[in-house]
């Protein structure tokens, strides 16, 4: 498939997206009176996916390349899922400092062999940043270790 093509497909699969996203959102009120209701943010989201869709196919409908598309790596889909999932089954066992440190580590695999000094400064940031927002901002209870 040449790289046009599968920009076409990206567009058009955010377009069903985001179309899939409003109907589900329609579901719930947008607007009570004066307030926004909850699903206003869900519509939003999906509106803007599926209008970042049309942008896509469009620059697909005006690119001239014709040239091959790379093909699809499957080693960094793989490892960043088996990333989030390992992260989401040993979080309530562990911990989160545990739980991101394995989390980070796996997702170093992603790109072929981890650099040890950038999955750790990955590990910190990611620990340093959901501390500030889960427990700091939001308030809630994120069992550490």
């Amino acid at each position: 498939m040449t790289t046009r093509g599968r920009e076409w497909l990206v567009g058009l699969l955010f377009i069903g997206l985001g179309i899939l996203g409003l109907v589900f959102s329609l579901r719930y009120n947008l607007m009570n009176g004066t307030r926004i209701g909850p699903g206003a943010f869900p519509a939003g989201l999906a509106g803007i996916m599926a209008l970042l869709g049309v942008v896509q196919c469009l620059i697909a409908f005006k690119t001239k390349d014709r040239s091959a598309a790379e093909p699809f790596r499957w080693r960094p889909v793989v490892f960043i899922c088996l990333a989030v999932l390992l992260f989401g089954v040993f979080v309530e066992r562990t911990g989160a400092v545990a739980a991101l440190a394995l989390s980070a580590f796996v997702a170093g695999f992603a790109g072929g062999r981890p650099k040890y000094s950038q999955v750790l400064i990955v590990y910190l940031t990611i620990l340093a940043f959901a501390y500030f927002v889960v427990v700091m901002l939001i308030g809630m209870q994120l069992p550490l270790f």
